[in-house]
This record gives structure tokens, C-alpha cells and sequence, in this order.
């Protein structure tokens, strides 16, 4: 063998070899399960795990992931983006600029999803001796949902096929994969145990009041008793005394809560709608014009929780004539003070 053909082979034997080395590095670095026992995005999950394997499936986790801390701050930056949902709709661009509304419950599928990961997460449980429930169906609904009335607004989402068709596989998704399916028969985690403030619309207590008032379920009753709302949609105040900037003090007379409040969300209310209202309502009553004034006390008034005001100098003494005029419906969501 000459010296030429010789160096050929050490030169292609020195080359398989780092090839090989090269191809091998990546499996030389171990996925780590993430225990979520600290999680603040994942609560009701803390004693399951999820694997730093589903970066590869899941671009919106760093690469190199470590710790839950990254875990949670990665989901909620997802979560809040619109990339959850409205880009894989077709509804809006990466450069969307208005706030991306919240789907209810999101929080909670996203963990869910991660965990229930047939291919690394639900292997890191088992090897921790723990089996994860699957997420409750109704949850997955409630998420469903919430996107199809977010994205049925115009402004948001123009009602395409691409929309159509992602709705009707994510609904599919929330009936038949086994990661969303459960029952409660099942012990499966829902929505309520994750994310208990305001039904799972995160902060937004103003979708919250409006879902409360708007739902019929029995399964949400749980969630909307935790709910505070000052005043909602279609409640009748009754304005005491008028300041000379913008507010009043009144009583809420579908509630019965007193306080004050700005005249902005409100407008004047019609006897029509008055009769309808109080048709509507078996534990109220029209006060008469004589007990107006002892409505509000000057306990009331006087009271630290309302702001130290001047009263408007148009206010007067209530006549028989003008007596409708003292009942405002709201019209928007901001709670008495």
C-alpha cells in the first residue's frame, strides 16, 4: 500500500469518527424533568413534572430550559401573545398592537398539554412513581370557547375558513385526545383549581362580571361567587347627591351596595325600562319620594371610603315632577368606591 492511498484511509477513518461524535453530542446532554411544585403558572399541577424534552416541540420554551422559573414566565409570555391562538386562526400578524385578550383558561390547557406529553413529560412522571389526571373536558371548552366569541369580533378576526376549520379541530381535540377529555369521574384538574380568580379570565374582572352575568351554568356558579363586581351591565342606581366632578353618591339599587361612583358609566334610565326592571326584580322595590333623602345616611357620606368632594350646586330638592330622573342604568363596568 503506498504512502498516498495510507493517508487516504487514516483521513476518512479521522473523519467518520468525528462525524460520529458530532451526531452523538446532542443524546450526550440528558432532558431534566422540571419538577412544577413551585410553580405560580401551574399550581394545580404541583406535583407533576415536565421534561426539557418538548422544547422541540414547543418553540416558545428556550432551548436551554432549566429551571420552572423559565417554565413559567415562557407561558405566560405565550399565553399572552398572539400566538396562542389568533395567528394559527389566520386572524392578525405578528405585529398585532392592541393587548391580545385572554383566553379563559389558557394557563391551565398549556400546562396540561406539557404535561400530558405522551414522548418525554408523561415518561418523567412515571419514573417519579406520579401519574398526571388529564384536564378536565368542560375546561377545555370553556378555553374553546372563549376563543370563538373573542375572534367572532370583526375587528379582530374576519370570519374565514382558516378559523372555521382551526375551531372545529381544537373542539375535536377537547373531545377526543385523552389529555383533554377527562370527567370529574376521571379526578381530572380543571380550570377552577389552577386559575380560581375571576372564572379564569386572569385580571380581567370586567370579561369576568360580564361572563357571571351573562352565564347560565351551574358548573360556573363556583367561580362567579368569587367574582366582585361593583355593578354590572343594566343595574339601576339611584343618584343621592351629584359632585361638581363627575361623580355621584348612590345607591345600587339592584345590590343594595352604596357608594360612589362616576357618572361616565352610567345614564339617565327611562320609566319603560324602570317598569321592566323592577317587573324583573322580587326583592326591590320604587322608593317613594319621601324616603329618598333617608336612602343615604350621612353616616354614608361622611363615610373614609368616599372621597371628600364639593356637591354640585345644581343640586336640589327632589319634586314628584323630576322623581324618574334620580334612576341611572349602567352602562359599562367600574365598581362603586
Amino acid at each position: 500500500m503506498s504512502h498516498a492511498t495510507l493517508l487516504l484511509v487514516l483521513v476518512i477513518l479521522v473523519s467518520s469518527v468525528v462525524s460520529q461524535q458530532q451526531q452523538q453530542q446532542p443524546d450526550d446532554t440528558p432532558d431534566i424533568c422540571l419538577s412544577l411544585r413551585d410553580s405560580s403558572a401551574c399550581p394545580a399541577f404541583h406535583q407533576f413534572y415536565v421534561s426539557t424534552g418538548v422544547v422541540d416541540r414547543f418553540p416558545f420554551l428556550p432551548s436551554n430550559i432549566t429551571t420552572v422559573q423559565q417554565l413559567d414566565a415562557s407561558l405566560l409570555r405565550y399565553v399572552n401573545s398572539t400566538s396562542d391562538y389568533l395567528l394559527p386562526l389566520g386572524c392578525l400578524s405578528t405585529n398585532y398592537n392592541p393587548t391580545t385578550p385572554y383566553a379563559r383558561y389558557a394557563l391551565t390547557k398549556m400546562c396540561a398539554r406539557l404535561i400530558q406529553d405522551a414522548e418525554d413529560s408523561l415518561p418523567c412522571n412515571t419514573e417519579h412513581n406520579v401519574v398526571p389526571p388529564p384536564l378536565c373536558q368542560a375546561t377545555c371548552m370553556d378555553w374553546v370557547n372563549s376563543v370563538t366569541v373573542i375572534t367572532s369580533q370583526p375587528r379582530v378576526c374576519s370570519d374565514n375558513s382558516q378559523r372555521t376549520a382551526a375551531l372545529a379541530n381544537y373542539t375535536t381535540q377537547c373531545l377526543s385526545w385523552q389529555g383533554y377529555n377527562a370527567s370529574t369521574d376521571d379526578n381530572c384538574i380543571s380550570g377552577f383549581a389552577n386559575e380560581p380568580d375571576n372564572c379564569g379570565f386572569r385580571d380581567d374582572i370586567t370579561r369576568a362580571c360580564q361572563f357571571c352575568q351573562n352565564t347560565t351554568s351551574a358548573a360556573s356558579s363556583n367561580c362567579c361567587q368569587l367574582v366582585t363586581c361593583g355593578h354590572g351591565l343594566g343595574d339601576v342606581i339611584m343618584l343621592a347627591l351629584p359632585f361638581d366632578d363627575g361623580w355621584a353618591l348612590g345607591v345600587n339599587l339592584s345590590t343594595g351596595l352604596k357608594g360612589a361612583f362616576p357618572l361616565v358609566c352610567v345614564s339617565p334610565t327611562t320609566l319603560s325600562f324602570m317598569e321592566q326592571w323592577q317587573s324583573r326584580s322580587s326583592k326591590l322595590t320604587l322608593p317613594s319620594t319621601n324616603t329618598i333623602d333617608t336612602t343615604i345616611t350621612a353616616a354614608d357620606v361622611s363615610s373614609s371610603s368616599i372621597p371628600k368632594r364639593m356637591a354640585s350646586k345644581s343640586s336640589k330638592s327632589t319634586s314628584s315632577s323630576d322623581f324618574i330622573s334620580l334612576f341611572w342604568t349602567v352602562i359599562t363596568h367600574l365598581p362603586l368606591s
